[in-house]
């Protein structure tokens, strides 16, 4: 089972100007973590094109997430681990369980996405307000997503999906789903080379 230990650390003061203390190591791990993170977020928008989409997989999900906002809209959602107002937690949490359950990706590679943005928000990212703990903080919910419980809970319905499911119908159900996606692009880009020969010059 996926449980994040990550210890509570102490808060940062608040005001003042703040300086960057953190030094990147340009190493693999910060590549992998900016090309999986660049991924999340293309997969944020594809989860959520829609508002049908977005009502379907939190109906399907079926978690309650207190740092969500009644008003957030699937548009919040578009933004992936990005959004704003509380939204980032279960954003990032439904997009974990779309890969899952409509991508057919498996939960020790979803873990990879996981550590991508772990590794952002620690890391990467300058806001000492969105490192640590996700938490309510006077209201306002801070921290980095990627350790929130409802996040723990996408991954391990990952693993649950890879027991549950026999491999073989796990892997083929995942061919089949990039088959589809790959036709997808075609048509699109037929399409397109398609409306540029109308076009006047």
């Amino acid at each position: 089972m996926f449980v994040n230990r990550r210890p509570v650390e102490r808060e940062s003061p608040r005001g003042g100007a703040f300086a960057r203390k953190k030094v990147l190591t340009y190493d693999d791990e910060y590549f992998e973590s900016l090309e999986l993170e660049l991924e999340l977020q293309d997969k944020a928008r594809a989860a959520f094109r829609e508002r049908s989409d977005w009502v379907c997989l939190r109906s399907e999900a079926g978690w309650v997430v207190r740092s969500t906002p009644a008003c957030a809209t699937h548009e919040d959602f578009r933004r992936g681990h990005m959004a704003h107002s509380g939204v980032a937690a279960e954003a990032l949490a439904l997009v974990f369980y779309y890969m899952a359950a409509v991508e057919h990706l498996s939960g020790d590679e979803i873990e990879r996405y996981w550590r991508a943005v772990d590794y952002y928000f620690e890391k990467r990212q300058d806001d000492p307000y969105d490192e640590g703990l996700w938490h309510n903080d006077e209201g306002e919910w801070r921290g980095n997503p990627a350790t929130s419980q409802v996040v723990c809970l996408a991954i391990n319905r990952a693993h649950q999906l890879d027991a549950e499911i026999e491999p073989n119908v796990r892997k083929a159900a995942r061919a089949a789903f990039l088959e589809r996606e790959a036709r997808a692009r075609a048509r699109e880009a037929a399409a397109k080379a398609q409306r540029l020969e109308y076009v006047e010059v």
